[in-house]
């Protein structure tokens, strides 16, 4: 009978600590912590699926391409990462720069962070204006008037249908830039390895497949602290119980295949 009641204790404590856990977890519909992609996190769900795989694959290679490349001769200068997020609310809102060191985009200070500002506007998520970070390096090579004229050119290009296009189209053309200015990589070689916005038109709406944070069992991911801390809860507290729980706490963690290469940014932003 003591250990059929224990049995329950233990039980009743794994539910309370599992309600603990989704209580204190930070969601994907949040910008504290980057995705498990590192480059792209549509927290405002405003993005087609194809865009979010465009800016993920596209952005991937690109710092893998700038971290192996033997044609660099300064390591110095190795590590580009451009991330694209969004959210759902005015400017000012969100404390953008703080977010750009947290995620700690590029590596030796080579970031750019695009910021995506939406209103939702009777169900529809209405894009409004864009916040865009340069990291402190980065900013010898791109500055703030250069950026806005890429914008001008490729996210107002009038001829783009969507919030979509515009955004996939930029990107590439500041892979294009900046590998110009950074590595004197031409354009021909831009468009062969990367995808640009034909590309991305063709395969526009049959590219609908969940990325890999969107399809993992929990919908949100603790931090290595956090996850430490409920790990030391669950063994104090349950005992030898606690090894049934801690196998859910560490999937909760999620795989983070990419991070940021520790780039700040020293504030030096625009909004456009």
């Amino acid at each position: 009978m003591k250990s059929l009641l224990t049995r329950r204790i233990l039980i009743c404590l794994s539910f309370c600590i599992l309600l603990l856990l989704t209580a204190c977890a930070k969601p994907y519909t949040s910008l504290d912590q980057p995705t498990s992609e590192f480059y792209i996190n549509d927290a405002a769900g405003a993005l087609l699926q194809s865009t979010k795989w465009y800016i993920f694959s596209n952005g991937q290679y690109y710092y893998e391409d700038t971290m192996t490349y033997d044609g660099i001769e300064n390591d110095e200068l190795r590590g580009i990462q451009i991330v694209v997020a969004t959210h759902l609310g005015e400017v000012g809102s969100i404390d953008t720069s703080k977010i750009f060191n947290n995620y700690g985009v590029g590596g030796n200070d080579l970031g750019i962070m695009i910021f995506l500002f939406f209103k939702d506007i009777d169900g529809e998520k209405v894009y409004q204006e864009m916040v865009f970070e340069i990291g402190t390096r980065m900013s010898t090579y791109l500055s703030a008037f250069e950026a806005d004229l890429l914008i001008d050119a490729y996210f107002n290009d009038p001829t783009l249908e969507d919030i979509d296009e515009k955004i996939v189209n930029l990107y590439f053309e500041l892979i294009a830039e900046t590998a110009d200015k950074i590595y004197d990589w031409s354009y021909s070689y831009i468009e062969e390895t990367y995808y640009g916005i034909n590309d991305f038109i063709h395969e526009k709406y049959s590219l609908n497949s969940k990325l890999p944070s969107e399809d993992q069992i929990w919908a949100f991911t603790l931090s290595p602290t956090e996850t430490i801390i409920w790990i030391i809860i669950a063994l104090v507290f349950l005992g030898a119980f606690g090894r049934f729980v801690v196998p859910l706490i560490l999937s909760m963690m999620g795989f983070a295949k990419n991070s940021g290469g520790g780039g700040t940014s020293s504030g030096y932003w625009f909004r456009k």
